[in-house]
């Protein structure tokens, strides 16, 4: 991509010269004014271009962050896993709270006899 400097010197040279310019002072400041516009174009579309690239770094490296489908599908299976432990556990909670309430009934039918 390429700057192009649409700015027509002879048109802003026979204004200048309308105002009151010398022919050579409206066309040597017309030809100034060009080539900074094509400096400044060109300077533009390179700072463009570093950006464009540093962007396309940084979204390189945010990818290679982001979390994968088997990442996912791992996560799913551990959760799983857990899920199963903890069931077993309140399992195990719960009728060891039974036997524990039996246990105090009996003895308390026992020393109320």
């Amino acid at each position: 991509m390429s700057y192009t400097a649409t700015f027509d010197t002879l048109e802003f040279a026979k204004t200048l010269e309308a105002e009151g310019f010398q022919p050579k002072q409206a066309e040597g400041l017309s030809k100034a004014l060009k080539q900074a516009f094509q400096d400044n174009g060109t300077k533009l579309q390179e700072e463009l271009k570093g950006s464009k690239n540093e962007l396309q770094d940084e979204l390189k490296s945010a990818k290679s962050e982001l979390a994968t489908k088997g990442d996912v599908l791992s996560l799913k299976v551990d959760m799983a896993a857990l899920e199963a432990r903890l069931i077993k556990w309140m399992l195990g909670a719960i009728i060891g709270t039974g036997g524990l309430c039996a246990a105090i009934a009996s003895l308390f039918a026992t020393f109320s006899r």
